[in-house]
């Protein structure tokens, strides 16, 4: 004989248990009047620190000390102050442009810096130059020197010989010497050694620049 599941005792046999939905249902129902009562009758929760901070003591002393509250300042009074900062940055920009430039008096190799020369004398206008420079080059004027010379020719006979030459601001012009006679002829040879004498002497006696200048440089051949 079998035993039937209908014959065990009611405390041995298994409950049916309930779904979920039912406790997801109770759970939704709830939730949803938790939110309505906090819309309509709750407040905003605010957490302060200090608060809690100043909450928490030690032997009746505030472990924490409160920080200061910092004021609060407008968008108004930002702006403001923003403005109030640049305008200082502008004036001390502009003083520091007033100021003169600091000469420097002290020289040496770490802080020498060379310049170039500075012209501060305007050029003179080019008509003004040219006409300077016209002016100065005006020539002078050849004078003639004449004077005798006693001298001892080719044929053994001393003769008095006429020697000419030209100067020119004083000084001798060489190729002038002996003018007086015909180039290239035995006079004019004969004329111009004795020219050299002539100089010669008028050099160790007079001691005049002209002179002395012909004794070095002036050739009579």
């Amino acid at each position: 004989m079998k035993a039937s599941r209908d014959d065990m005792p009611e405390y041995l046999r298994t409950r049916k248990k309930a779904g979920p939905w039912r406790f997801l249902a109770l759970l939704g129902l709830g939730s949803a009047m938790f939110w309505v009562l906090t819309l309509m009758f709750g407040k905003e929760i605010i957490i302060d620190i200090n608060q809690i901070k100043s909450g928490i003591r030690f032997a009746d002393k505030p472990v924490f000390e409160a920080e200061p509250e910092l004021p609060q300042v407008s968008a108004l009074e930002e702006r403001q102050v923003s403005v109030d900062r640049k305008a200082m940055a502008l004036a001390e920009m502009l003083s520091a442009q007033k100021q003169p430039a600091i000469r420097q008096t002290s020289f040496n190799d770490q802080n020498y810096q060379p310049t170039g020369a500075i012209n501060t004398i305007p050029a003179p206008k080019p008509t003004l130059y040219a006409a300077n420079t016209q002016s100065k080059r005006v020539p002078h004027k050849p004078v003639l020197q004449t004077d005798y010379w006693t001298w001892t020719g080719a044929d053994r006979k001393r003769t008095q010989r006429k020697i000419q030459w030209q100067t020119v601001n004083g000084w001798i012009q060489y190729h002038t010497v002996c003018q007086n006679e015909r180039r290239g002829s035995i006079e004019y040879r004969d004329c111009r050694k004795a020219a050299k004498e002539y100089f010669i002497h008028r050099c160790r006696t007079e001691k005049r620049k002209a002179f002395c200048a012909a004794e070095n440089n002036y050739n009579p051949l």
